[in-house]
Parts: C-alpha cells; structure tokens; sequence
C-alpha cells in the first residue's frame, strides 16, 4: 500500500534479506528501494508508449524527498510525450544545474578536487531542489529562499554557497558553456543573531569530569557488546546454529571506542579519520603520514603529525581487531570509508548524559587541553593542521596568563 514519504518513514525502513520496494502515496511513479545492505535508493517507474521502464533517482540519503519527487514528474512528463528520458540530448541536460555537474563538474572535480566527494555531496544536499532549473536561470531569489529553510551556522550557510559558487566559476572558465555568473553579486549577509552568534561563540569542549565520564560509557558500550554477543550464541547452540566469532576481551568489539578516542587524542578531523589507511600509521615513531582532506587541490603534500602514547596504543590494539590493510575504519557494511558514524555518537553520548555536544568537538577538546596546558599556539596550531593561525586562536582564552607570561620572560 503507497504511503505518503516522510525523512521518518524512510529512516525507519530496515533492510531485510531480500530487497524491498515501497510506493510514495503523494507522486505517482517514485518508489524507495532497500537493500539487504542498508543501502536507500529512489527509483521511478514510468512508461513510454506502453512499455514499462525503471530509473534510479539517486541515494536517499543525499536526496530530499521534495527533488526526488520533482524529478519524477519530470521523468513522467517527458515519457508522456513518448520520449525516454536514456534519450535526450546530453548537451540539453548540461543546460541545467544538474546536468552541468553529472556531466561535466562531476568528472572536473574528480580530477582536480581531493575532497570533491563531499562537494558533490554537499551540492546535491543543498541544491537538488534546483537541478532541473537552467544555468543561467538561476538566480538571487532562489538563494534567498534556500537561505530561510537553513538552520546551519552563518559560516557553514557560507562555505555551501560557495561551493555552488565555484561550480559556476568552472562553467566559466573551464567549460566555457555560459558567459558570465548568475550569482556574481550575491553576497551572503550575516544578520544580527549570526553576528551575536560568531561574537560569543567559544569552541564546545569535554570538561574533566565529561570526558571521564565519555571514557566510561565507552567501556560499558563494549560490555554490553560483548554480552549480547554470549547470549546470541547460547541462544544458537541450543537450536544447533553456527556460532557468531567471539569477542576477544583484549581487543575491540568494534570500531566506535578506537576512533572516537582518536578524535580526542589526535584532534583529526572526522573525514581524516574516516579516510585514514594502515600504510600512513608508523607506530614505532607514534606518526601519521597523510593529506589532510581539508586540502581540496589535487597533488598537495602529505603531513606528518605526532601522536602521543595512548593514541599509538589504541591503534595497535584496533590493529590486533582488524585486518591490518587497507582502511583503518573501513564501514563495517560496505567495506569501504565511513560516511558517518552520528547515530552511534549519540547514543553514546545520551548514555554518559552528555548534551550540546557534536563528534567535530572532540577536536576542540584535543585543542583546549594542549592550550590549558600551556603549550604555545605556534605549536597548537601545527597539531591541528590549522593553515590560518586565525583559527588557533579561537582557543587562547584557555591560556589567559599567556600575554603576562610573555612579557614577564622578555622583561624581567
């Protein structure tokens, strides 16, 4: 039976054995296909003169039920008319915003940008809506109204538009398939509450007693694990079953505990982690040796960064529980990065009753405890890969004595 598609409904669709489809009740065609893997994909179903034919829409969970719609109807108009969507004119499809970046950015930006997966991740998240609108079509007043819907932070609202932004600057300079830029005088505003908000806001970071408490809920996650594992094997050996591999005490159970405790020990950003592979691990010198993914050029140099101690002893404990190739954090699902691990996190911190608290503020934790530490901003900002040193110093408030210590080294 077709039911109305809702974020609720598609989040609570759960793989089975066997792939599954349900129906929307709201645009006749589009349905949601499951995979045992987990994996959520739209699909339209339409016909063009009498013969029935499929098309994939794209990931559920990079598409907004609102463009998946959007495009089905724009499938099942132009079928209606006889014509097979496989059928029209790469060149008319480039004419659009979506077009342009299948067709022509995607491939650019897979050549020239490291982080091009999470641009066009980005792009599709914020911008789908607008996919089928022409290049040049597109204009200030579909900026202004995709800004009211935004609940992100000023300087992530920024960071996305000029993503959009530079897809039309590749259009012009590399493509060549416009002549000028529809947005080139759009600039983004910060308005009164986003002004107070950038004033006052200060990194969020585990105090003693959070962080004491994280580390603790981390080890009765793994308990708990582990005891669900016992009882599911009990529950097979009565019923002659094969037994799931035991958990060895002495490593992980899964990859929750080592890199969350990574994050707050080396201060990587999540996509580093995510992104990490054994070869860039030297644990005999306590190094890691990568790109930083921030670093959106092709062909950037590889940095190396101290770990301490701790950090080297999780990773050879992690080492021990995985397969020791490839990715350090492989997606237990897919096999391979990690595209987020939110769900988990949360969980996590509920349980230690931690609140207003994101995995990215492992990092500042990292950062505030080195400044409170007195170690100097110079050094800071190199253990946090910082290209700008404005950004360190977002932290020196920790170390107020710091200017006075100074001057009293020089002085006296």
């Amino acid at each position: 039976m077709p039911q109305n598609f809702t974020v609720s409904l598609i989040q609570q669709q759960k793989p089975k054995e066997k792939p599954y489809e349900i129906r929307d009740g709201k645009t006749l065609g589009l349905l949601l296909r499951v995979q045992p893997t987990g994996k959520k994909t739209y699909i339209c179903v339409f016909k063009v003169n009498g013969k029935k034919s499929r098309k994939s829409l794209g990931d559920a969970s990079a598409m907004r039920i609102s463009e998946a719609r959007a495009v089905t109807r724009e499938i099942l108009t132009t079928a209606h008319q006889g014509v097979h969507p496989a059928q029209k004119n790469p060149e008319e499809d480039a004419g659009t915003l979506g077009g342009y970046i299948e067709l022509l950015y995607k491939p650019y930006a897979e050549r020239n940008i490291i982080s091009h997966v999470d641009i066009l991740t980005r792009l599709k998240r914020n911008f789908g809506h607008l996919y089928n609108k022409p290049l040049m079509k597109l204009n200030e007043a579909d900026i202004e109204k995709w800004r009211t819907n935004k609940t992100t932070k000023f300087q992530t609202t920024k960071k996305e538009l000029d993503y959009l932004k530079s897809v039309f600057n590749i259009a012009i300079t590399k493509h060549k398939v416009i002549s000028h830029h529809p947005l080139a005088h759009y600039k983004l505003e910060a308005d009164l509450i986003d002004i107070q908000d950038m004033e006052v806001q200060k990194p969020r970071f585990l105090t003693e007693a959070e962080e004491t408490v994280l580390r603790a809920a981390l080890i009765d996650r793994e308990t708990n694990i582990r005891e669900e594992r016992d009882n599911a094997n009990q529950w097979r050996e009565k019923r002659g079953i094969e037994l799931l591999s035991n958990l060895k005490p002495e490593r992980y159970a899964d990859h929750i505990q080592p890199i969350t405790l990574l994050a707050l020990l080396t201060g990587l950003h999540r996509s580093d982690l995510f992104t990490l592979e054994w070869e860039h691990v030297d644990l005999n010198n306590q190094q890691l040796t990568k790109v930083i993914n921030k670093t959106r050029r092709k062909k950037p140099k590889a940095i190396s960064l101290d770990i301490c101690t701790e950090a080297a002893i999780v990773l050879r404990q992690w080492r021990a529980s995985s397969n020791n190739t490839g990715l350090v954090f492989p997606s237990p699902v897919t096999g391979k990065p990690l595209d987020n691990i939110d769900k988990a996190f949360k969980r996590l911190l509920k349980t230690a009753e931690i609140e207003t608290f994101t995995f990215h503020d492992l990092r500042h934790t990292f950062a505030c405890r080195l400044v409170a530490g007195g170690i100097d901003l110079y050094t800071v900002q190199k253990l946090m890969t910082h290209s700008d040193p404005k950004m360190t110093q977002r932290y020196a408030y920790l170390s107020p004595d710091h200017m006075k210590a100074a001057l009293d080294k020089v002085f006296n």
